[in-house]
């Protein structure tokens, strides 16, 4: 999450803002890497089912909560319609 960011930037700007900016990227590596590959890879072995079924499952309720949410709708903005 974002917010856990937050106390480990402020630490490092009290030295220098390029410090700051440094914990930024690494964040921000750290966090790509484990949600794109960690995640990925992990998931299937741990519930032993194929990566396919799993990808098919996330999209599943990615569009259920969509479907339940208007806001959440890709390119939709403001009120549901009447």
């Amino acid at each position: 999450m974002i917010v856990s960011a937050i106390p480990p930037v402020l630490f490092a700007f009290t030295d220098s803002p390029g410090k700051a900016l440094l914990v930024i990227v690494v964040y921000i590596l750290v966090q790509q890497v484990e949600g794109r590959l960690t995640i990925a890879v992990g998931m299937p072995r741990t519930v032993k089912l194929h990566p396919a079924v799993i990808a098919v499952g996330v999209l599943v309720v990615i569009r259920a909560c969509s479907a339940r949410s208007p806001s959440t709708r890709a390119g939709r903005s403001g009120p549901p319609p009447a």
